[in-house]
């Protein structure tokens, strides 16, 4: 209730207000952390998963395919599509990407005109751009491709969220060791580690 006194208007006229977000490197710290801050319960029962039915990826896990509307399009349609979908499964996932790869996704920069929305368009930010529009809970998983994760988004209820965290770990890869070794080491940048 206190977050709706910071609610906002996108650039396209959209109401929505600021959401908690955690970023990790590894997906244990991910989990223990959701844990801390959220009571969540594992059940054993069906689950049911949506993937877009152009998705050609193989899970490790049953998924059902279902038409995803043009993810990388209008935001309202994608909001609609999220709200109508996510009461009636677990969770989704969308591929997605790659992310700013090929243009720049920020909706400011894509209002000018018709060039600057195709650059836009072109940073392939899809559902990613409006899971927080409609009060859902998202994880994102690099795949093996520069800037592609798969995105699992569901309601933000408890049990969706802990069978959504469940199936998505299984889709976590080895990290990178040539970007583990060149970015992500401290002594590469400073002599002493962080700061001097």
């Amino acid at each position: 209730e206190n977050m709706n006194l910071y609610s906002k208007v996108s650039t396209d006229d959209i109401r929505f207000r600021p959401s908690l977000g955690y970023i990790a490197k590894d997906f244990e710290v991910l989990k223990e952390i959701v844990k801390i801050t959220l009571p969540l319960k594992n059940d054993s029962s069906v689950h049911k998963i949506v993937i877009s039915s152009i998705d050609s990826s193989n899970y490790p896990f049953e998924v059902e395919r279902i038409d995803f509307p043009d993810i990388y399009g209008d935001r309202k349609e994608n909001i609609q599509f999220l709200e109508q979908v996510l009461p009636t499964i677990d969770f989704l996932i969308s591929k997605e990407g790659p992310v700013d790869v090929e243009g720049f996704g920020d909706s400011v920069f894509g209002h000018f005109d018709e060039r600057t929305k195709q650059i836009q368009r072109k940073a392939k930010k899809g559902l990613l751009r409006v899971a927080n529009m409609v009060g859902a809970t998202a994880i994102s998983i690099p795949t093996a491709e520069l800037g592609v994760s798969y995105l699992g988004i569901c309601e933000s209820i408890p049990s969706k969220i802990a069978v959504m965290i469940e199936k998505m770990e299984k889709l976590v890869i080895p990290q990178d060791e040539l970007i583990e070794r060149y970015f992500r080491n401290p002594e590469t940048w400073f002599r002493k580690g962080y700061g001097e």
